[in-house]
């Protein structure tokens, strides 16, 4: 999930990059951009990407700092070697790994069998 979000945030990067520089280079390099979106009597369809790309760029943005915000907290919480802090816990890391990949569901269940095991 992690990756999905970079993936968006770099296209709505790039596009931002696009759609804001197509009206100020002299060079053709945004030939095939204008050929997608030209200009018609309706109006200028790069506008609507300059809208909607930074909005791209910040979901994308936003929703992979989530995922590296809820990986630190879900390995800080992970790291007790204490029962009872991981009982504590527990709650806040079954909700931390619904969000997160199905992998950290499964270390935590690991985790959760080690102390079970200790009684």
């Amino acid at each position: 999930m992690l990756t999905i979000g970079i993936i968006v945030a770099l296209l709505g990067l790039v596009l931002v990059g696009i759609s804001y520089s197509v009206d100020y280079t002299s060079a053709n390099w945004t030939d095939f951009y204008e050929d997608i979106l030209p200009r018609t009597d309706n109006g200028d369809w790069n506008l609507v990407v300059r809208v909607l790309s930074p909005i791209i760029l910040l979901t994308g943005a936003w929703y992979a700092g989530e995922q590296l915000i809820y990986r630190r907290r879900f390995q800080a919480l992970m790291e007790t070697d204490k029962k009872s802090d991981f009982s504590r816990n527990l709650s806040d890391l079954e909700d931390l790994a619904r969000d997160l990949p199905e992998k950290y569901m499964e270390e935590l269940e690991e985790k959760q069998a080690t102390f079970r095991s200790r009684r």
